[in-house]
């Protein structure tokens, strides 16, 4: 994402809560699902496609190296009180 680039998923167990639909290619697991996903890909309009780009690089912003200490810290602290 921060590349700049479509991302493509397979929104398996965990990944909901860093990735957006609407921004992100779900290609499921099989590879029936993921020919279809990179037809999907090859059919997108350029506004689609820098549309699904922007979106997801607004996402990697929130994803600095100081927000995820901070998310470590606080889950860490947690385990540590127990």
């Amino acid at each position: 994402m921060a590349a700049r680039t479509i991302l493509l998923n397979s929104f398996s167990s965990g990944m909901q809560e860093y990735l957006d639909e609407r921004f992100t290619m779900n290609c499921g697991m099989l590879p029936k699902t993921m020919e279809k996903c990179l037809e999907d890909v090859k059919n997108l309009s350029d506004i689609q496609r820098e549309e699904m780009v922007s979106g997801n690089y607004e996402l990697v912003k929130k994803f600095t190296s100081e927000s995820q200490s901070k998310l470590y810290d606080k889950f860490y602290a947690k385990i540590l009180k127990y």
